[in-house]
């Protein structure tokens, strides 16, 4: 996010975004570690590290196809990490 006027300090805690991932903690949903502003007066986010990549990665770049157990183990916790957000009235508009 960017600002046009540099005398402009940015304040990440105003965007709304910014403000659900600081609120939302569930075992299945990427830790938001904090956010900050750069030199350029940018906002950036600190995200946990997942050390072993995206979902996205393990689905659709696996070298071997997954099993259906390993399917359906996935598809549990997926769910479960959407419902924590729509009981939590927010709405994920980027599933893939």
């Amino acid at each position: 996010m960017k600002f046009g006027d540099l005398d402009e300090v940015a304040d990440p805690t105003n965007d709304a975004e910014i403000q659900v991932l600081m609120r939302s903690r569930h075992p299945r949903l990427v830790w938001f570690m904090g956010t900050g502003v750069t030199t350029e007066n940018e906002i950036f986010v600190l995200l946990e590290f997942m050390s072993l990549g995206s979902l996205d990665k393990h689905v659709w770049n696996a070298k071997k196809e997954m099993s259906w157990y390993q399917r359906l183990i996935y598809l549990r916790d997926i769910a479960d990490a959407i419902e924590y957000l729509h009981l939590s009235r927010i709405i994920h508009r980027d599933l893939k």
